[in-house]
């Protein structure tokens, strides 16, 4: 799997954004400009423009590729808080963790 197909699936399990900004979204991490995503969306530019003004806001980024950081650092959150409560589940406690947030044997 190439590196925009991943960066395409972790946006995909945002839950903040809709349908829609997610797709909008996955476009924009692939390097597209609002021309291709309209065309590709069947939406006009001004209306892809609006869409990805409300993702920054709904994000707090400042630009089109702080929106795509922002948003596969959230759902990385979410996953480690899911392994965390099903490794604690499993073992009785979270995962052990070093000093640079990687898991010690």
């Amino acid at each position: 799997m190439g590196s925009c197909q991943l960066v395409g699936r972790i946006i995909a399990r945002s839950s903040l954004l809709t349908l829609k900004e997610k797709e909008m979204l996955e476009l924009v991490a692939l390097g597209r400009a609002d021309k291709e995503i309209a065309i590709k969306l069947e939406l006009s530019e001004h209306t892809v423009k609006a869409h990805l003004q409300n993702i920054r806001g709904k994000l707090g980024a400042s630009n089109r590729t702080h929106c795509v950081s922002i948003a596969i650092s959230m759902v990385l959150d979410e996953w480690y808080a899911e392994e965390t409560n099903l490794r604690s589940l499993t073992f009785g406690g979270p995962p052990p963790h070093s000093s640079r947030g990687r898991e010690t044997p």
